[in-house]
């Protein structure tokens, strides 16, 4: 695809393609990127609202459970497809941990993230979904992460995330993560990662992205290790 990308026309396609279940029609979609520069605003400006349409229409009645999953398989197929096309950088800034919380299988927004701090120079740990509190502590512990990233879904994972970051408080971690929090849980209220005890909260992966540069950019030289 040549000159600016329209991207509600692109989501409108997405959208389309997943209703009908068509991964060739989803992966066509995802063709018209031209480089790793536009993945941000394909998550932003196509996936994200494709899936929170998909969403409505199950709640509407309108798609069934099933294809509502099917759903979110092809775009993770999607995902997998957009990281062989692009390759990721060297890493050149922090460690990060992404994770969903237990009992939480809605995994595509950190799943996204991942990757889009992996190609913003980040060295990423994936937990991906379901992770349980003891392998997100395990895992901060061996890889000793600049930024925990913690996908917030459903309101019952608000006081997993919460236990987690408690946690990391009473620890006698040296330097442990700044911690930040998305998801539909967070998002629908605006002060509740400030109750929890996070240090930032991004409504969308671009936004995590600049939490993360500007977290790196204020890291002293010391923590850069």
């Amino acid at each position: 695809m040549t000159g600016p990308i329209n991207w509600h026309l692109l989501k409108e396609r997405f959208f389309e393609a997943l209703m009908a279940g068509d991964l060739s029609a989803s992966l066509a979609v995802s063709a018209s990127l031209a480089s790793a520069d536009q993945l941000g605003s394909f998550h932003r400006y196509v996936i994200q609202p494709a899936l929170y349409d998909i969403g409505e229409a199950w709640a509407q009645g309108k798609i069934s459970v099933s294809q509502e999953h099917q759903s979110s398989a092809i775009v993770g197929r999607v995902l997998s497809s957009l990281n062989t096309r692009f390759i990721r950088p060297v890493p050149s800034k922090g460690r990060g941990v992404v994770s969903a919380l237990p009992n939480e299988y809605h995994e595509l927004g950190a799943w996204i993230l991942a990757d889009m701090l992996e190609h913003d120079g980040w060295e990423i740990s994936y937990l991906g979904a379901n992770a349980a509190e003891s392998t997100i502590l395990d895992t901060i512990t061996r890889f000793k992460p600049h930024l925990l990233a913690l996908s917030i879904t459903m309101y019952i994972s608000v006081e997993y995330a919460r236990q987690i970051i408690a946690s990391i408080r009473r620890s006698e971690m040296i330097a442990p993560p700044a911690v930040l929090v998305g998801g539909f849980a967070v998002n629908s209220k605006p002060d509740l990662w400030r109750e929890i005890g996070a240090h930032g909260h991004a409504e969308d992966v671009e936004k995590a992205v600049i939490f993360a540069r500007h977290l790196w950019d204020m890291l002293p030289a010391e923590r850069r290790l």
